[in-house]
């Protein structure tokens, strides 16, 4: 058993892993015309977000389908670091660094300018905060220091090493910490899109509650690996 199924349990993330390993060998012809992995997550990512927030005063629809793209390349920069083999240290610190600042932004500007209840502004702001402590543990290092780091792979995104496929590091992204930000994303999307519903607004907030919890299991298992890695490296 691997380093990986020993801290996280073998079933849920070998079956998530499998499938999208079959679906991303599927579309490897697709994968290979692909930019460089950190190209996605350092500039096209946040250049479709923050065109995507300027849109949302004007068009709500123009602005999620912006927003949509972001999401879309969160996944294309994982299968294009797969399939091409150009994984790096920094892209694995860097992709949950930009979903986290994404995704802030977005919270902070609905539960200002467009929450009607106190209970989305709250779990608005637990979100952000689990997010902002949940990515300076394990091998992430300081936020200030990761905001450096994406200034630095956003100037020479070729300049990374490559590191070796099926490597395991605390400062990747778990499974519980995917479907968070799947439910965060969702959370979001319909805020922008029905935001003065008041049952859309409810369900936003149960559904970044709920994905606030997740993170903290996601924490938790990050913690676990590199405990491990510390311990077999002994």
């Amino acid at each position: 058993m691997s380093i990986e199924e020993k801290v996280r349990g073998p079933e849920t993330d070998s079956t998530f892993n499998d499938q999208r390993g079959k679906l991303e060998n599927a579309l490897s012809p697709v994968a290979k015309h692909l930019p460089h992995p950190n190209i996605i997550t350092c500039r096209i990512r946040p250049a479709l977000a923050a065109i995507g927030l300027a849109l949302q005063p004007i068009s709500p629809v123009a602005a999620s389908c912006f927003y949509g793209a972001n999401s879309l390349c969160d996944w294309f920069d994982g299968m294009s670091a797969r399939v091409n083999n150009q994984r790096t240290a920094e892209g694995e610190r860097m992709d949950p660094f930009v979903d986290k600042v994404i995704n802030a932004s977005y919270l902070a500007y609905l539960a200002i300018m467009e929450a009607e209840t106190l209970a989305f502004q709250i779990a608005s702001g637990v979100a952000v905060a689990a997010d902002a402590y949940g990515q300076s543990v394990g091998d992430r290092g300081p936020l200030i220091e990761q905001g450096k780091e994406y200034c630095r792979v956003t100037k020479n995104p070729h300049g990374c090493k490559i590191v070796e496929g099926g490597k395991v590091s605390s400062a990747m992204a778990n499974l519980s910490g995917k479907v968070k930000m799947a439910l965060q994303s969702v959370a979001i999307l319909a805020m922008m899109l029905g935001g003065d519903n008041e049952a859309i607004e409810y369900a936003s907030t149960v559904s970044l509650s709920i994905a606030s919890v997740l993170g903290g299991i996601g924490i938790a298992q990050r913690m676990s690996v590199k405990k491990v890695l510390s311990e077999s490296e002994k």
